[in-house]
């Protein structure tokens, strides 16, 4: 078996030269003029052997970008295990008389859950497609998953009115206290998300614009929709022209103004633009209350109001209230899934986030030295590792090419490897490709693109 890590940097004057001798086609490559300023780290090692196969730079520190993924998506799977299932709770507080009205309040106590139960697909897969929405606002392809946003909402509301509850005369909360929310330090524009404990459909508001006749007003399609939400459209049909623009405005009572204008062209897939949530807790508690009353549980509380994050108990008190429902997610495999082949920024962040609610921490920081420790542990030299975030999107994150093969080394042997490996991208694969290579790579090179 055989580890490749290649990763490339693009700096000033930086001396390509090197004493191995490389592959013709690859030395091709690497030695055209579009790399005249570039630096190459490369490590091929046979596993079996232990034989370096090729080695450039492979001790020098390269920024990895999303291949920073392979270290937190392996620690996480370390931590939690393939097996493991996010459990997200219900409990009501206070009495349940005859007619089924609850007198206090139901409170959902938020487990980390990335997906929440909006990606779950009837065989108990997490869905994803190629061009995810959480990229939708960079202007790339985006395709939406056909499953329900809010279907695990509606899954518990279910089972409230399974267990009795008619009507509920207190208020409904959320408990996102399992960790700090935070955004991310380093913030692009366009995709300025916030890692948090409670998470519905990546806490953004789909707006999908369907292109009609030339001259044509467009069709707009919005989810997860909330009644005091409101979202208009100026969107026009062209023949040619592509400009979208949107704006949102989030009232002091969690609502929201939306309005998204200008053209798509006729004859082509649906565009898809995101709104990010400014509150989360919010964002899922209205829901939850939409969710409750579409299963006929009367609600006597305004979802159009601020999650009361006051009003919660004490973690202690959990254990003398009766829990009236369940979310049980699909297994981490399926998270370490959608992580990898979409390279999900949002939910490789909140992974760091996870390993430090597992041992009863709640910051980055936290989660950044469950990390390390687990790399000091298998053998990753901590000398060539130096890492801010778990997507990768810092660019103060560096690794060797080395760093990673001792990562794969050990992983190679983990009781959870066929999860990991399985997660990774395939080359030429359909549903997996990226890329379009042909040879002997073609549907056997499992790898994690740095992109």
């Amino acid at each position: 078996m055989l580890l490749i890590e290649s990763i490339l940097l693009v700096i000033a004057a930086a001396d390509t030269s090197t004493n191995v001798s490389l592959p013709a086609k690859l030395d091709e490559i690497m030695s055209s003029p579009s790399y005249n300023h570039s630096l190459w780290g490369i490590l091929v090692r046979d596993l079996d052997s232990n034989q370096t196969l090729l080695d450039i730079n492979s001790n020098k520190m390269f920024v990895p970008a999303s291949t920073t993924k392979l270290f937190t998506v392996a620690a996480a799977m370390d931590v939690l295990g393939a097996d493991y299932r996010f459990e997200t709770p219900v409990y009501a507080r206070g009495e349940v008389d005859s007619q089924g009205h609850l007198k206090g309040d139901l409170i959902l106590v938020a487990s980390g859950d990335p997906t929440m139960g909006g990606r779950t697909t009837r065989d108990g897969k997490i869905a994803y497609t190629k061009g995810d929405h959480t990229y939708a606002n960079y202007g790339r392809p985006t395709e939406l998953t056909a499953t329900d946003p809010a279907a695990g909402l509606g899954e518990l509301a279910r089972q409230i009115s399974d267990s009795g509850i008619k009507e509920i005369d207190g208020d409904v909360i959320v408990d996102d206290r399992l960790f700090k929310t935070y955004q991310p330090p380093v913030q692009a524009t366009l995709d300025p998300y916030l890692v948090s404990p409670i998470m519905i459909n990546d806490n953004l508001i789909d707006l999908e614009v369907i292109p009609g006749e030339p001259g044509k007003s467009a069709t707009l399609r919005w989810r997860p929709q909330i009644e005091c939400y409101n979202v208009t459209s100026g969107v026009v049909t062209s023949e040619t022209t592509e400009a979208l623009w949107y704006t949102s405005y989030f009232t002091d009572d969690g609502c929201a103004n939306i309005t998204i204008w200008g053209e798509v062209p006729a004859r082509e897939a649906p565009k898809v633009r995101v709104i990010h949530v400014p509150d989360p807790a919010s964002f899922a508690r209205s829901l939850f209350i939409e969710a409750l009353r579409g299963e006929g549980i009367k609600v006597n509380v305004s979802a159009a109001s601020l999650n009361p994050s006051e009003k919660l108990p004490s973690r202690e008190e959990y254990i003398r209230l009766d829990r009236v429902a369940r979310l049980v997610s699909p297994p981490f495999s399926e998270n370490a899934n959608l992580i990898l082949k979409v390279s999900h920024n949002l939910h490789a962040d909140t992974l760091l986030s996870l390993m430090a609610a597992r041992y009863g921490n709640t910051t980055l920081e936290d989660g950044l030295a469950v990390e390390r420790a687990f790399l000091a542990r298998v053998g990753v030299d901590p000398d060539s590792v130096s890492l801010s975030d778990g997507s990768g999107r810092s660019p103060a994150n560096r690794v060797t090419p080395t760093a990673v093969v001792q990562l794969l080394s050990y992983m190679v042997d983990h009781k959870d490897f066929e999860s990991y490996l399985n997660a990774m991208c395939v080359m030429n694969l359909t549903n997996d490709t990226v890329g379009n290579q042909d040879g002997l790579a073609q549907g056997q090179l499992r790898f994690k693109g740095g992109i």
